[in-house]
């Protein structure tokens, strides 16, 4: 009786931690999130710049090239924004040759 007591258990236990697994047991509620965008005040400013990569060249090292003064935002604003204005293609994968568009912050304070 007690060794079909204890796979009784077993098998309860096992069934429990499958159903938590695949459909959890706490009341989560996710948030709504809101995306804000600042949108630009200057018409005259397009807030981008094409340029053609080079070999050895790197989104990081174009934006320094191009500014003259250290970057105004941080690596993760620059890389959301560079992927952004090249419809999500990821700065790791530039290819030499190819033109692609970059933010300008040149006027961002």
């Amino acid at each position: 009786m007690k060794r079909l007591f204890t796979i009784f258990i077993c098998l309860l236990t096992i069934y429990v931690i499958y159903y938590d697994l695949n459909h959890g047991t706490l009341n989560v509620k996710e948030e709504p999130s809101i995306e804000v965008q600042a949108a630009s005040s200057d018409s005259a400013n397009t807030g981008y710049f094409e340029h053609e990569v080079k070999a050895g060249e790197t989104v990081l090292t174009i934006m320094e090239k191009e500014t003259t003064k250290t970057l105004p935002v941080s690596i993760d604003t620059l890389i959301e924004d560079f992927k952004q204005l090249n419809k999500g293609v990821s700065p790791e994968d530039i290819q030499v040759g190819k033109s692609y568009t970059f933010p300008d912050y040149s006027n961002h304070q």
